[in-house]
């Protein structure tokens, strides 16, 4: 598929806190159709088309197939025979957009695919069905406590979702007969119990979504699904103000364990008095006369830096692992320094302070090797 730059390819589902309800929400969506890539820097009339919540908005063939009323036996059917005998004269919108709702109980190709159950449902239906002979001595007669107590047993949630699909037909005429090519744009889910709406694919305004339709000519479908003003006034000042009640309570609940890890407070220095923390590690060593070693050291320190630590110790014994003699030590070891920046009055330098390097000449009390590694 070559990759075309007015489009935008990746699709996300967007939630949104409606509190107040979705009933009073207008969606649009905003569509133009192009056969030609250099068409769309072009400007080409967009169709758009509002769509309140579970407003019913209907396509040729509901319309041909409502428009009869023998075809109209439920009561849902007859509401919508009214409506299309009732209805105004077709646009060129009324004949390209459509909505599926909620009481239609409709479901898209997508949806069915991933309706698949998954193995911890099939092995939960298959061990809630009794074996065939413990089916064969029940009797065939209804019995009220045994279904009340699979129902409780065999407990399965429910969603109190309402769901509305717009939509577009993309459909055309072959000899006379009116071929559908029916593509959802948007599919809308309210969750009545957490008060979430989700949208897929998410509202866009900078850059429109893209279909692909193969007919006589492809076609590219370029197309928005515009955010409603109704959404951003349900983020009301109070659910953000409780975000952000919570939002204070995980990080004070952070900064809690982070205190009793490391402490209410940190260690700090006496006036006049400066700390440097030192790290070190003897890695390696080989080439030693002997195949079993250990070493033993020690830091001298440069004129005016102190330590209240132990500055000498000695590793744990080591055998060599390879013909060169290689042993692993990985004795790491660590201390503070101490600097008096008085002394800094006395002589008027901070040469003491960049003598500091000195204390990477660690004396190793051995007398056969040539080669450690720190």
């Amino acid at each position: 598929m070559i990759f075309d730059e007015n489009a935008r390819y990746d699709k996300y589902t967007g939630y949104y806190r409606c509190p107040r309800g979705v009933n009073n929400v207008n969606f649009s969506i905003k569509l133009k159709m192009v056969d030609d890539p250099n068409e769309m820097r072009e400007e080409k009339k967009w169709l758009s088309q509002e769509f309140r919540w579970q407003e019913k908005h209907f396509s040729k063939v509901e319309r041909d197939f409502y428009g009869d009323i023998n075809n109209c036996i439920t009561d849902i059917a007859k509401i919508y025979n009214e409506k299309v005998v009732n209805a105004s004269d077709e646009t060129e919108e009324n004949l390209l957009f459509f909505t599926y709702v909620d009481k239609d109980g409709y479901v898209s190709e997508k949806e069915l695919v991933l309706s698949k159950p998954s193995y911890l449902q099939k092995w939960m239906k298959t061990a809630s069905v009794p074996s065939q002979e413990h089916r064969e001595d029940k009797s065939h007669s209804f019995d009220y406590v045994e279904s009340v107590t699979d129902a409780i047993q065999n407990r399965k949630p429910k969603l109190d979702i309402t769901k509305m699909y717009l939509m577009a037909d993309f459909g055309c005429y072959v000899d006379d007969i009116w071929i559908r090519n029916e593509q959802p744009l948007c599919v809308l889910q309210y969750d009545n119990a957490s008060e979430v709406l989700s949208v897929y694919p998410d509202f866009t305004t900078d850059t429109p979504y893209l279909l692909h339709i193969q007919d006589e000519v492809a076609t590219k479908v370029y197309y928005f699904v515009e955010k409603p003003s109704d959404i951003d006034s349900e983020q009301d000042d109070e659910l953000f103000t409780k975000e952000k009640e919570v939002v204070e309570l995980v990080q004070k609940k952070k900064r809690s364990l982070q205190q009793e890890l490391i402490g209410e407070t940190f260690a700090m220095p006496p006036k006049s008095k400066l700390y440097v923390y030192i790290f070190f590690e003897i890695l390696s060593g080989k080439h030693f006369d002997q195949s079993d070693l250990w070493v033993q050291y020690s830091v001298d320190l440069p004129e005016f830096w102190t330590s209240q630590d132990c500055l000498r110790g000695i590793t744990q014994q080591c055998h060599a692992v390879s013909v060169e003699g290689l042993m692993h030590f990985g004795h790491t070891f660590d201390f503070v320094l101490e600097y008096d920046l008085q002394s800094l009055q006395g002589h008027g330098t901070c040469n003491n302070i960049q003598n500091l390097t000195g204390i990477s000449q660690i004396h190793i009390v051995h007398t056969d090797f040539d080669d450690l590694v720190i």
